[in-house]
């Protein structure tokens, strides 16, 4: 049997979970109600219930805040989100501290708690950590008949499908410009919160394994493509500070791919394993007999076959690199522009403030001042 503590501020809020259901035949023995996250930090201190349904916003102490206070117990009970308008901000939050799953205040079911109820018990019994399991993969949703985004939305939900279908075209088609709209239009979509990030989670997943789909084709690595710290899609959100910085991401991992093929189409096998090269070792203090010594060639017929084949020396290629790199931190990132100078390879601000400004006619923070979202 297992012990349960709802926390929530409303009086109906906490009554109607607690008359929804039959709690004993759920194999719940007992059920705590808090008023917010304090008394419920309290309840939990005293009786240690394994499952706790809890709301996010609420005066005193909020649900996250609790949420926290219990982790530093090191003790994991099974935590689910009592929503009804969070921000997606409090949702990304929630779900970095471990949130299963999460129930719409307004439309609950019984039959919603009751698995919701059952998911929890299947993850407490058993030793491994039970993952997100709402919009996942090809479930997106399909929690049951009366899902509340089936219910809502429906009309947009036929939309999604096509714009799903017409991007997977558009990556066969190496027709990346319009792939990256779609998804900005797909990212503006009518929900929020937890309902939001799933939403947007299944499109990161998608479109992350249509790129590791298509680099297989080109016989290259992800790893060209994607940011290094993106093992996974999960990372994707978890790892932004916003939803617009995960957008402006996945729009660059389009770019990098139009100029792979655009520009490796007539390039020779050595040229294409140099780009390849660069590509993951810009930041670093690369000169030309390195990588001649890298790639077993001469450093004088490397230099003139590669720039024959490229139209750029090798120092003009990485300082190409690592500027294109610092323009996507200027947008996507608050860093100090001296900071992101030494994370893409220059030594001093000088060289890289010199450097930007021959690239782009302007000035790092002008830059960033045109095209920061």
């Amino acid at each position: 049997m297992f012990k349960v503590l709802i926390i929530d501020d409303e009086d109906p809020a906490r009554n109607m979970l607690d008359l929804l259901i039959n709690w004993e035949k759920n194999d719940i023995s007992k059920v705590y109600k808090a008023e917010n996250g304090h008394q419920g930090f309290e309840l939990y201190c005293k009786y240690h219930p394994e499952i706790i349904i809890t709301d996010i916003q609420m005066p005193v102490m909020d649900g996250l805040t609790c949420i926290k206070k219990i982790q530093q117990l090191e003790e994991h009970p099974y935590f689910i989100i009592l929503s009804c308008h969070e921000s997606f901000s409090y949702a990304q939050e929630a779900i970095r501290l471990g949130v299963k799953d999460y129930l719409i205040k307004d439309m609950l079911t019984q039959k919603q708690l009751t698995q919701c109820i059952s998911l929890a018990k299947q993850s407490l019994t058993s030793n491994k950590p039970e993952k997100q399991h709402l919009f996942h993969t090809n479930e997106i949703f399909e929690r049951d008949s009366d899902t509340v985004l089936q219910s809502l939305y429906p009309v947009y939900l036929n939309k999604v499908e096509n714009q799903i279908s017409r991007l997977q075209q558009c990556m066969m088609t190496q027709e990346y410009s319009e792939a990256s709209d779609i998804v900005r239009k797909l990212y503006k979509n009518p929900f929020d919160g937890l309902i939001k990030y799933h939403f947007l989670n299944y499109i990161n997943e998608f479109v992350h394994h249509q790129i590791c789909l298509k680099c297989e084709t080109l016989h290259i690595s992800p790893a060209e493509i994607l940011d290094t710290f993106v093992k996974s899609s999960d990372d994707l959100l978890l790892s932004s500070e916003n939803a617009d910085e995960s957008l402006e991401i996945i729009c660059n991992w389009f770019s990098k791919l139009s100029n792979y093929e655009s520009d490796s189409q007539d390039y020779s096998f050595r040229v294409k394993n140099i780009i390849s090269y660069l590509q993951e070792n810009y930041y670093q203090d690369i000169s030309l007999q390195d990588i001649a010594t890298q790639f077993h060639v001469h450093k004088v017929y490397l230099a003139r076959s590669f720039k024959t084949e490229t139209g750029k020396t090798l120092n003009e290629y990485i300082h190409y690199l690592r500027i294109e790199k610092a323009k996507l931190l200027l947008k996507i990132t608050s860093d100090k522009i001296n900071d992101i100078g030494f994370t893409v390879g220059y030594n001093s601000p000088q060289s890289f403030f010199s450097m930007f400004k021959t690239y782009t006619g302007q000035t790092p923070s002008e830059y960033r001042n045109h095209n920061y979202s």
